[in-house]
């Protein structure tokens, strides 16, 4: 995996998901507020915050084995292989909670061969550099929860 170094770690990554976009007049005064496309209501808290139970049942729901594999979760991926050669269709992933972190951050819904070794690649490099604590809280804290409503924080606040 040394090869792969040289790939950048996506700067989505580092940034929060766009929220509201601020008009201005042409003496730079506010006239209105808009929400962009990409906004949502979301209130990022730590895994601390979230309480026990919404990461240990997506740690139970999502990837058994997070606590264990290096960002990609070989046995998923080969009783995944299996499944889907055996019928002959596309039926489950093996995607890791880092594997979705990474999808979330980027905003690609695609899905690809290439996609797929990209994502597993960035996972990887990500595990090496974040705790699990803060990949799993990032994840959550990126997850949609409806109604667009990105997080816990947002959705506790909506529902």
């Amino acid at each position: 995996m040394t090869i792969v170094s040289w790939l950048p770690m996506p700067s989505a990554l580092l940034q929060s998901p766009a929220g509201t976009l601020t008009l201005l007049d042409c003496r730079g005064r506010e006239i209105a507020e808009l929400a962009s496309p990409e906004a949502r209501a979301q209130f990022p808290v730590s895994l601390g915050e979230m309480g026990p139970w919404l990461p240990t049942l997506a740690v139970a729901l999502e990837d058994r084995r997070f606590y264990q594999h290096p960002g990609i979760d070989w046995r998923a991926v080969a009783a995944a292989c299996a499944r889907n050669v055996k019928s002959r269709r596309l039926l489950s992933g093996a995607s890791t909670i880092t594997q979705q972190l990474v999808k979330l951050a980027t905003g690609r819904q695609q899905r690809s061969w290439s996609w797929k070794l990209y994502e597993a690649i960035v996972a990887w490099k990500l595990e090496r550099r974040w705790s699990k604590q803060r990949i799993l809280a990032e994840y959550l804290n990126r997850s949609s929860y409806g109604n667009r409503r990105i997080g816990p924080e947002a959705a506790a606040l909506a529902y």
